[in-house]
């Protein structure tokens, strides 16, 4: 083929038509080009680090370019294990992104494992069903990781509001979880160091100061403030910036043992504040909500104002100090804050032992396993020997094997059944006249085959994990995948979470637990107690609306044993306390232990159901005095206890989204009494 007289071969003239032709088309049409997924960043909502041992909130940002796809589905944050390489923890949000150019934030509570600087990894998906595709995922580079130590929130526009306290230490230490006094334990003069079993108590930690510029940043959930041991709202955050969760959220802190200061004038005004955050005075008013405190105060506490002067470090020293709470229970028997952790593990597995899933009897099990070798080898050998067709043993063994096979198959179905079962032992804490509880829950899910489930609590702000091997290092049971926890309350979250796909083996039972601050049990114990002499006299009402059983009243190094109590119902206590004010709860006489439990539950059939939840609450009392090297304590002195049993659902979990019938629950109730102040109204 020729052009203006030059020769073209037909091979390069077809080429070069549809280059043309391409070229062409390209201009014709608009450009289209590929979507990018979605940037992803990461960061702790208070600060830059990572604090070991505790829950705590993760901000995610998601932006879309220009052609971004439009993304409704879920991100999966995984907090990785370095020593084995796997998770140990996953925890799933529900997104939104529109299409085009735009950005989402949201907000992950996880767990850092006390082990190694942890890795994290989040992964995005299309669709909210868990199954659906990958986005897009990013792997962090691994951030700061710190000890916990006392944390003060500051929410202000002013960013250094609080400046001042930023390293002071102020005699006052959360590593339990709650506000507790740190006096300085020294070795004994003339020693290098402290003798076997004394440790050496360092003075209190120095405080660290945090900041968010408006409420709307705080979390959904009271486990995102697991690192905070107080919070300052200053005069300039109004009410309507709080979400009905984080109101939620923030209150459920404070019944759990935090300080919360509150300089707005206004916050009151606001229905969801007034019942629970009191009037402000000068210099403050204080009012105890749980094992926490709420304080309102009129003065300016910023840097500017009140700040500057000396009184004001002597100001939050009160502050603090008067916060102190009793210790929490539940706390120690997670390992929070102390260093011996065995025994009040035995806590999580207390519901193995429920009535219901003993193992069959062992003469039984020992009847059986003869039988089998009898006839297996003797009975098989000598009826062979006898018809002269030894030979046959080649097929007689195979068919006794079996048949035994499908006797044991058979006999462990009798025994466990088809029926799901789920048995619960719940731990509440709570102050006198007061029915908000700090529930502690170890939940046991019976399955009679292998099967994954979702486990959904009734309560809302439950936090839930797997206390599998020992949950304070991070360490997850190899039998099973860590568990995925699904936030169900929008990309904004309300705190409502559940466990999607929890596997549990066939005839087995796999232990979960829970904590949530959101339960009230009516009005509590109202208690009505005073010195009279060597004794401690007054009186008991229960104001729960559950029958007490095994109740029984320690002060000092005496308890007393009392009737059960029913709902409304009132008894007179009168207690030898001589020795109150030089005796704290661990010289009790053990009340925790295996006496109480024989002594006040003697006639009921869990006893040996009952045995190791006391017992483990007795271990995490044990581990927390020894840290303290046998000190004075001051947050227990002048406090009584209250202890009683009770048999009715405190938190139920449906399985599945269905209640089990099946099963065993259990309540011990802990009533801390402060004998130091009036009966509240």
């Amino acid at each position: 083929m020729s052009y203006l007289g030059f020769v073209i071969p037909l091979q390069k003239w077809v080429t070069a038509s549809a280059v043309l032709s391409t070229s062409l088309v390209l201009l014709l049409v608009s450009p289209v080009r590929a979507a990018l997924p979605p940037q992803i960043e990461m960061r702790p909502v208070f600060g830059d680090t990572l604090v070991s041992g505790r829950w705590q909130p993760i901000a995610l940002t998601l932006t879309n370019g220009d052609t971004g796809e439009a993304l409704t589905g879920e991100a999966t944050v995984s907090v990785g294990d370095p020593a084995t390489g796997e998770p140990s923890g996953v925890w799933t949000a529900p997104i939104t992104l529109p299409r085009g150019a735009g950005a989402m934030r949201t907000t992950v509570t996880v767990y850092v494992p006390e082990s190694e600087q942890p890795d994290i990894s989040v992964v995005l998906r299309q669709g909210r069903d868990g199954r659906g595709g990958v986005v897009t995922r990013r792997t962090f580079a691994p951030l700061r990781f710190t000890e916990p130590s006392l944390t003060l929130l500051t929410v202000t526009a002013a960013p250094d509001a609080l400046s001042y306290l930023r390293g002071e230490t102020l005699g006052v230490e959360n590593a339990t979880g709650v506000l507790r006094v740190v006096p300085p334990v020294l070795p004994p003069k003339g020693k290098k160091g402290a003798f076997y079993g004394q440790r050496k108590r360092v003075a209190a930690t120095a405080i660290q100061v945090e900041t968010l510029p408006e409420a709307g940043m705080l979390p959904t959930t009271a486990a995102g403030y697991d690192t905070i041991g107080a919070l300052f709202l200053g005069a300039d955050i109004p009410a309507d910036q709080f979400s009905d969760s984080q109101v939620a959220a923030l209150r459920g802190w404070v019944v759990g043992g935090g300080l919360l200061v509150v300089a707005s004038p206004t916050l009151r005004l606001e229905e969801r504040f007034r019942t629970w955050v009191p009037v402000a005075s000068d210099p403050v008013a204080r009012l105890r909500i749980g094992r926490g405190t709420v304080a309102a105060v009129t003065r300016d506490l910023t840097e500017t104002g009140f700040g500057r002067s000396m009184a004001a470090r002597l100001f939050w020293l009160d502050l603090l100090s008067g916060a102190v709470s009793e210790p929490l229970l539940g706390n120690l028997i997670q390992g929070r804050g102390v260093s011996s952790y065995y025994r009040q593990s035995e806590f999580w597995q207390s519901v193995v032992r429920a009535p219901g899933l003993k193992a069959p009897p062992a003469g039984a099990i020992a009847l059986f396993l003869g039988a089998y070798l009898v006839l297996l080898v003797p009975v098989n050998y000598l009826i062979l020997k006898r018809l002269d067709r030894r030979e046959w043993t080649w097929a007689t063994v195979p068919i006794l094997v079996t048949l035994f096979s499908v006797g044991a198959y058979g006999f462990g179905y009798a025994v466990k059944g088809t029926r799901m079962l789920q048995n619960t032992v719940t731990l509440c804490e709570m102050g006198a006249n007061r029915g908000d509880a700090v529930v502690t829950a170890s939940i046991g899910v019976f399955s009679p085959r292998r099967a994954r489930y979702k486990l959904s609590p009734s309560a809302p702000d439950t936090t839930l994990w797997s206390p599998e091997g020992s949950p304070r290092y991070g360490r997850r049971s190899e039998e099973y995948a860590p568990l995925e926890v699904v936030s169900a309350g929008g990309a904004g979250g309300d705190g409502t979470v559940y466990l999607r796909n929890a596997e549990v083996s066939m005839w087995s039972l796999r232990v979960f637990a829970a904590r949530t601050t959101s339960i009230k049990l009516g009005k509590g114990v109202a208690a009505d107690l005073t010195r009279e002499g060597d004794f401690l006299v007054g009186s008991l009402e229960n104001r729960t609306g559950r029958r007490l059983e095994g109740v029984r009243l320690c002060a000092g190094s005496n308890h007393l044993d009392l009737k059960a109590m029913g709902p409304g119902e009132r008894q007179s206590v009168r207690i030898l306390v001589n020795n109150l004010a030089n005796k704290s709860l661990r010289n009790s006489g053990r009340p925790y232990g295996r006496g109480y439990v024989n002594a006040a539950v003697a006639t009921t059939r869990e006893r040996e159901f009952t045995r190791p939840v006391a017992e483990s609450v007795d271990g995490a009392l044990d581990a927390y005095f020894q840290d303290r090297s046998g000190t004075n304590v001051r947050s227990l002195e002048g406090h009584a206890l209250l202890l009683a049993w009770n048999r009715e659902p405190v938190l139920p979990i449906k399985v599945d989204d269905k209640l089990l019938a099946g099963g065993t629950t259990l309540n011990l109730l802990a009533v801390a009494i402060p004998l130091d102040e009036r009966r509240s109204p």
